[in-house]
């Protein structure tokens, strides 16, 4: 049962590996046809429009922000508890 078990678990691993190499397959095509469709209006001398506003961009640069903050905190937290824990450990081995 227990070779079972890692054999399903291996395997699972090795889906969920090609799907996501799958996935970034189709994201590189996309990004390579927006790429192409660029070069093509830049070619063509047409005007570009803009297709992000400012508000967008400024509420994804709150958002990095807020993620950023947020992972320095818990990087803290986890730096504080282990100190705490080793500390502890230290004081029982002493």
């Amino acid at each position: 049962m227990k070779r079972f078990l890692q054999d399903a678990i291996l395997v699972f691993l090795l889906v969920y590996a090609g799907s996501y190499i799958q996935n970034q397959d189709t994201k590189v095509k996309e990004v390579e046809h927006e790429v192409n469709e660029f070069e093509n209006k830049i070619a063509q001398h047409k005007v570009i429009e803009n297709n992000h506003s400012n508000n967008i961009i400024m509420n994804e640069n709150k958002a990095s922000k807020m993620a950023k903050n947020s992972s320095e905190c818990i990087i803290n937290c986890i730096e504080k508890g282990v100190v705490f824990i080793s500390s502890i450990y230290d004081a029982f081995i002493q």
